[in-house]
């Protein structure tokens, strides 16, 4: 059923020409770019902090759930499984791995679904982002890379992990001290996943002499989910100790604190494992690279901005409504 499905949306396309293609590879975007990390760095670092933690938190979390599931049902792509499927060229070749669930859905969820969440009073807000969610979702189905039980899958993961951060937070809330307990869980099941992506048994399918999908790719995507967590976990710990930033600022404090990170931001996430690779292997490249961007968009900028403001108390002028 799910493969007939694509067939019909693949049948819609060629009929139409391609008319919708280009507006769906966009709303594809909008799940798996630079875009989603700088909307959250916004949040995180000028409007709400709490919120933004919130976001990085199920940003962490989905993408480590999402290679705990992937790397466990290794379910091959919809043309390897039915070579009728013929997704868009553009997308095709960015599809690698399994299909099972869709990483750009679990994005979308962690991105766009926390803003919903924290955002119950706009309700035209948060309808908004519901519909970017659904469109998201829906482009991977449209675009032929996923099938509607990618897709679905990963929603109601990502549901699950917005409910389960939302109590993590009012958890954490409780105690102080728990921060640190957070801190090793984290570590600990980051850990153990690097283990059993790395020992696990992978499926070795042949086509053409080629394999359909390569376990060491797959563990590379592992990997580097579970360098972000440790990003996370690691800088979520050291903000929360040493740092402690307010959102409570001047709307010129916030354009600043924005205006200089935004570009390292992108620097970080288009170039930091590909500097890493040309001094160390792909694994440690991707671990680190993917620690490293996730470290310093929770902490090590807030640390840079919060000393300058100290020392500039002037233009932090705090304002009430952030």
């Amino acid at each position: 059923m799910d493969i007939q499905i694509l067939l019909l949306l693949q049948e819609f396309r060629n009929a139409t020409g391609g008319l919708l293609n280009g507006f769906f590879l966009f709303m594809t975007d909008l799940g798996w770019s630079a875009l989603p990390f700088l909307i959250t760095a916004a949040v995180y670092w000028s409007i709400n902090r709490k919120t933004g933690e919130y976001i990085l938190m199920n940003i962490a979390l989905s993408g480590w759930l999402n290679s705990l599931i992937k790397l466990t049902a290794c379910v091959y792509r919809p043309w390897i499984r039915d070579a009728a499927v013929k997704p868009l060229d553009s997308a095709f070749a960015l599809a690698t791995g399994y299909s099972f669930p869709s990483g750009h859905m679990a994005n979308a969820m962690a991105v766009y679904g926390s803003l919903a969440v924290k955002n119950k009073t706009n309700i035209i807000f948060r309808n908004m982002m519901i519909a970017v969610i659904v469109l998201i979702g829906f482009s991977r189905n449209y675009i032929g890379v996923h099938t509607p039980q990618d897709v679905l899958v990963s929603a109601a993961a990502g549901l699950f992990l917005l409910w389960l951060t939302l109590r993590l937070e009012r958890w954490l809330a409780e105690k102080d001290s728990r921060d640190l307990t957070f801190l090793l869980i984290l570590l600990a099941v980051g850990a153990a996943s690097l283990l059993y992506f790395t020992f696990k048994a992978y499926p070795m399918d042949y086509a053409d002499g080629k394999l359909d999908v390569d376990p060491a790719a797959m563990r590379l995507d592992g990997y580097g989910n579970v360098g972000s967590l440790f990003g996370f976990a690691i800088g979520w710990f050291l903000e929360r100790r040493f740092v402690r930033f307010d959102t409570n600022v001047s709307k010129n404090c916030a354009i600043s604190r924005y205006a200089t990170g935004f570009l390292f931001v992108l620097l970080m996430y288009y170039c930091a494992g590909a500097v890493l690779k040309l001094f160390l292997p792909a694994v440690p490249a991707r671990f680190f690279g993917n620690m490293l961007f996730v470290l310093q968009l929770v902490w090590l900028h807030p640390l840079v901005f919060t000393a300058w403001e100290k020392n500039h108390p002037e233009a932090v002028g705090n304002t009430a409504g952030h």
